[in-house]
């Protein structure tokens, strides 16, 4: 990471496999410094940078799309390349499904569809085990992965199914009102990183690939509604990851060139978008330890 300092520059570079690690390193190093010599602004990623990954439900969802539209289940390495891409790039460079436009669309959106009863389910279990131990946001927080994990398996089973069916229902239609999400917890150390960055006067954006209704309400379910100066959603911007356009957009948002921009990512894809777009990047949080060694060696 580089922080500017009047007319000279200290770079340091933190690839952290715990982000609370970095986080907690970062805003002990930010409290010492005076406000007027930071000229940085700073870029968050969401998934896995500012608020918990949620792989789960984003597989289950492209799988329930595979089941019902009689597509070849996407493999997971492909599920893994569609990590921080919109879901219409999804659909037509990470899956080949379709490439006609209008299809490529109507294939994106049943899977955002797909999402939010996935999501719906889980957060119903979630619910759940917070009534009966809700002291414990542990048992909230198992419940959701255990949810997340039987959507997956149960859209990759066949539809006859009938236990299948009890879990993977058809999708909710996008014209009902979404309900509220439970609590989420960001990743540990980023409120407190926020609080810093604020009282230094650096303004930060957020760039996400999610749609901006639902990164809305996921703002908010975390107390993070008002913590970002600029926001970019998949539905400002024709490409995500590993294109560099949310992040460009993020920075044209903040009112300060890309050179003076880093982003915190968690992916080797984000170093390469945040290099095409000429900024500085943290690679946090990754997905495995040779995602985390391959950025590093990016």
């Amino acid at each position: 990471m580089i922080f500017f300092f009047g007319n000279f520059e200290v770079a340091f570079f933190f690839l952290a496999t715990r982000a609370r690690l970095f986080f907690s390193l970062l805003t002990r190093f930010l409290r010492f410094l005076p406000s007027s010599s930071i000229k940085n602004q700073v870029i968050f990623e969401c998934d896995g940078v500012t608020l918990p990954a949620t792989p789960q439900l984003h597989d289950a969802a492209w799988l329930a799309v595979a089941d019902a539209e009689g597509k070849a289940p996407p493999k997971r390495w492909q599920l893994r390349r569609a990590d921080g891409m919109k879901g219409e790039q999804a659909v037509s460079e990470a899956f080949h499904w379709a490439r006609a436009p209008a299809e490529v669309s109507r294939l994106a959106r049943a899977k955002e569809e797909a999402f939010d009863e996935a999501e719906r389910v889980a957060n119903a279990a979630a619910a759940v085990a917070l009534m009966v131990a809700p002291q414990s946001s542990e048992v909230a927080a198992a419940a959701l992965a255990s949810s997340s994990s039987s959507s997956s398996s149960s859209s990759s089973s066949s539809s006859s199914s009938s236990s299948s069916t009890a879990v993977a229902a058809p999708p909710a239609s996008s014209e009902q009102p979404k309900p509220p999400l439970q609590k989420i917890f960001p990743v540990p150390g980023v409120t407190r990183f926020l609080e810093t960055l604020a009282a230094h006067g650096v303004p930060a954006a957020l760039a996400s690939p999610e749609p901006l209704e639902r990164l809305e309400r996921t703002l908010a379910a975390a107390g993070l509604e008002r913590a970002f100066a600029a926001v970019v959603a998949g539905d400002d911007v024709a490409r995500c990851r590993p294109d560099a356009e949310p992040y460009l957009l993020a920075a044209a948002r903040l009112g300060r060139p890309p050179s003076r921009c880093v982003l915190i990512g968690n992916s080797n894809a984000s170093v390469e978008a945040a290099r095409d777009a000429g900024m500085a990047v943290v690679a946090v949080a990754p997905r495995s330890a040779s995602d985390a060694a391959g950025a590093a060696s990016a």
